[in-house]
């Protein structure tokens, strides 16, 4: 029975570990995701998938398929690149299976930067070591519940997991003394200390390490106290640099794709972020925006 017990508690913290990696991976992909907004592209290429797929595989591509009708998608080069290492051929697939060879005639690449790389990875592993804080936090204020370790015989094990499962959920427990006869439980105080404001304060930092890394900026309340003018100036430059990785990356395929479809295609930050960007560019020393142009 204690196995059994065992087992499911095992089953039960690697389900939570495994939630909350993915809680935080897909908030911040989401995030990433939301940040451009594409205007002026054809009525059948979905922006969101557009960018979905930059982030999670670094380069789409854009053309006129012999189907009738503009498509932007997944892409799987061909070879044959040009001096600029860009594939001449491309393979265009989709999810559902139909796929089309595209050249550099009737198709333009796009990249999620200059990189040519994607983010996802990077997200992944910033959500991993945020999930992993997130999860000792849970652990450290779980045991200001139960701050001790307690030994027993096998007769008296089933009393005092259920004392421990009623200490879990919050409910008082009450036994009669001769249920539990002298020295059929030892006890060991472990006096752990409470680090949560410590651990959640080092998750804001990995935070707001991961949004400046997409070209955001962002400072924790502590931090931010601490850094002067020039520093906090100094800062977001280094985080404009990171946004325009990206944003010059998909201007320059805005371009090109006016051209192949003959519309004008533009691309820039979402509206809320464009406003804090020209809010630092007015007030240099301000913090929490995003990087742009002209920062």
């Amino acid at each position: 029975m204690a196995r059994k017990s065992t087992n499911v508690q095992k089953i039960s913290a690697k389900l939570k570990n495994t939630d909350m990696l993915y809680h935080y991976f897909w908030k911040y992909l989401g995030i990433a995701i939301s940040m451009f907004e594409w205007k002026g592209l054809p009525k059948e290429i979905d922006y969101r998938y557009l960018e979905y797929i930059l982030i999670s595989q670094g380069m789409a591509v854009a053309g006129n398929s012999t189907l009738g009708v503009p498509v932007a998608g997944m892409v799987a080069p061909e070879g044959r690149f040009n001096n600029y290492e860009v594939p001449r051929y491309r393979r265009y697939y989709t999810i559902n299976g139909h796929t089309e060879r595209f050249d550099s005639k009737n198709s333009i690449m796009i990249y999620n930067s200059f990189v040519r790389k994607g983010d996802v990875y990077d997200i992944l592993l910033f959500a991993d070591r945020i999930a992993k804080l997130m999860r000792t936090m849970d652990v450290n204020i779980n045991v200001q519940k139960t701050p001790f370790i307690v030994t027993t015989d096998k007769a008296h094990e089933a009393s005092v997991r259920a004392l421990f499962n009623q200490v879990e959920s919050f409910q008082d427990y009450v036994v009669e003394m001769p249920s539990f006869p002298d020295n059929a439980i030892q006890v060991l105080n472990l006096n752990p200390p409470f680090i949560a404001p410590e651990l959640n304060a080092m998750k804001d930092e990995i935070e707001n390490e991961l949004l400046n890394y997409l070209g955001i900026a962002a400072f924790s309340s502590t931090k931010k106290e601490r850094l002067v003018s020039n520093e906090v100036s100094s800062t977001q430059q280094t985080v404009a640099a990171m946004g325009n990785a990206r944003l010059r990356a998909r201007r320059q395929a805005a371009e090109q794709m006016s051209e192949l479809f003959g519309t004008e295609i533009t691309v820039d930050y979402c509206e809320n972020l464009k406003e804090t960007v020209a809010t630092l560019q007015n007030n240099p020393a301000q913090t929490g925006g995003v990087g742009g142009e002209g920062l």
